[in-house]
C-alpha cells in the first residue's frame, strides 16, 4: 500500500482536493491500470507507440500535435503511482496517443493502421 503524500500540485486541473491527501485515500487505480498497460506495450502495432516522437526524425509533428503522448509517458506515470488518481486520465491519454496517431499520419500510412488496430 502506498503511504506517500500527493499533493494538489500535483494536478492542477483535476485534483479536486485542497490539502495534501494521503494515497491511502485515494482508490488503487494502478492494480487496474498495470495489466492493460502491459498489453498495450507488448502488442505487435505498438512499436510506434513505445518512445516519444524524435523532433529531429519528423521535424514538424510538434508544431501538429500540441498534447504528445506515447507509451513511454504513460509507464512513468503508471510507475510514479501518483500521475493517475482517476481510470479517466489514464484513458484519456490512450485515446490521445492513438488519436495523435491518426491527426498526424493519413490513413495509408502503418503509423495510421497501427493506431486502428487493436
Amino acid at each position: 500500500m502506498r503511504v506517500n503524500k500527493l499533493a494538489m500540485h500535483d494536478h492542477p486541473d483535476t485534483w479536486p482536493f485542497k490539502e495534501p491527501v494521503d494515497a491511502r485515500d485515494v482508490p488503487d487505480y494502478y492494480d487496474i491500470i498495470k495489466d492493460p498497460m502491459e498489453a498495450m506495450h507488448d502488442h505487435p502495432d505498438a512499436w510506434p507507440f513505445k518512445e516519444p516522437v524524435d523532433a529531429r526524425d519528423v521535424p514538424d509533428y510538434y508544431d501538429i500535435i500540441k498534447d504528445p503522448m506515447d507509451l513511454k509517458t504513460m509507464s512513468k506515470r503508471v510507475e510514479s503511482e501518483q500521475y493517475y488518481i482517476t481510470l479517466e486520465m489514464f484513458l484519456t491519454d490512450v485515446r490521445r496517443m492513438f488519436a495523435n496517431a491518426r491527426t498526424y499520419n493519413s490513413p495509408d500510412t502503418i503509423y495510421f493502421k497501427c493506431s486502428t488496430r487493436g
